[in-house]
C-alpha cells in the first residue's frame, strides 16, 4: 500500500497531440494528450474516463500504449502505462 505524502515523479513533457482511446466497449474516443512521461499521460476530451478502466492510448507514428485510468475529472484523466509500450 502506498504510504500517504509526496510521491516523487519523472518530469512530465507538455505536448498537444491528438489520440484515440480504445475501450472494451463503444468508439474510440477522440482525446488530446497535453503532458507526457515514460510512465504515464494526460488526456483532455469531451468524456470522462473511469477511474481503474484499462484502455489504449493509439497516438499517430507512436502507437498503441496500454494505460489504466488514475484520475478523471471533467473530461480530463491520468493514465499511467502497464505492460510493454508500444503495441
Amino acid at each position: 500500500m502506498r504510504e500517504p505524502g509526496f510521491t516523487p515523479r519523472n518530469d512530465r513533457r507538455p505536448v498537444d497531440l491528438a489520440a484515440l482511446v480504445h475501450r472494451d466497449a463503444g468508439p474510440p474516443l477522440s482525446v488530446l494528450v497535453t503532458d507526457l512521461t515514460d510512465e504515464g499521460c494526460r488526456l483532455s476530451g469531451e468524456e470522462t474516463l473511469r477511474i481503474g478502466e484499462e484502455i489504449r492510448v493509439e497516438i499517430p507514428h507512436v502507437g498503441y500504449l496500454n494505460a489504466q485510468v488514475r484520475w478523471a475529472l471533467d473530461g480530463e484523466a491520468g493514465a499511467r502505462f502497464c505492460g510493454d509500450r508500444p503495441v
